[in-house]
């Protein structure tokens, strides 16, 4: 139980430091890091510029290694650049990401989100509020997909899992690039007050999520969605 949690916690962390344009890595390999760790490694290597944060992430009921914190930090600060941070995550947190990822949504119910937003596209006013409820739903639908040609999706992020489309040949490498630009202008939106995203931006979206869900049998819910993020 503990495994599973911590496993979960990494992945929420994860998500959300990719969600604020950071490149992340998991379990980093010590040829990532310019300083010795010993045997020790990182759940996370966080990346953006010449920023690099080495994260440890607690989960509900894991042991603190106090001693093992304290050296990381210190050898941290000793390099430009790099810092440690210790993240705790909460049971709270980890039922309300269970939760988000087990709503049930079909393709049909995917398709009713996309209208309720066609009246809100074509305003300019709107596209940073817009574009990322029609970057969930693509992503959602992406999954659906992925899943539904029978590849299993091993990471948590949008990113992993946009990664993993392209390298099994399920998206085209015009797609994949298209959804890395618009991932950055769905965080920009999240976490910045002069979001850059444009109408045209939501339309192309917008489009590549239908397109998406005429590639799924109508009556697929998200049933083996959850069951495949819940192991």
């Amino acid at each position: 139980m503990n495994m599973m949690k911590s496993l979960q916690a990494e992945r929420l962390i994860a998500k959300r430091y990719e969600e604020r344009g950071y490149v992340v890595t998991l379990g980093p390999p010590p040829s990532r890091i310019p300083f010795p760790l010993g045997d020790h490694i990182p759940d996370i290597l966080a990346t953006k510029g010449s920023e690099n944060i080495l994260i440890e992430v607690k989960a509900p009921g894991a042991r603190t290694d106090s001693n093992s914190y304290f050296r990381l930090d210190q050898q941290a600060q000793q390099h430009p650049g790099w810092q440690f941070m210790l993240v705790t995550v909460s049971d709270d947190e980890l039922q309300q990401s269970a939760s988000s990822l087990t709503s049930d949504l079909s393709v049909e119910s995917i398709r009713e989100i996309l209208r309720n937003m066609d009246a809100l596209v074509d305003d300019a006013r709107m596209s940073g509020l817009v574009l990322p409820g029609l970057w969930m739903a693509y992503v959602f639908a992406l999954r659906m997909l992925v899943l539904e040609e029978h590849v299993e999706t091993d990471g948590y992020t949008d990113l992993s899992l946009i990664n993993r489309a392209y390298s099994e040949g399920i998206i085209s490498i015009e797609e994949y690039e298209t959804a890395r630009r618009l991932m950055t202008l769905r965080n920009q939106a999240v976490h910045s007050l002069k979001p850059t995203a444009t109408p045209a931006d939501c339309k192309l979206l917008r489009q590549m999520a239908d397109k998406l869900l005429d590639r799924l049998p109508a009556s697929l819910a998200s049933a083996q969605v959850t069951e495949e993020t819940s192991k």
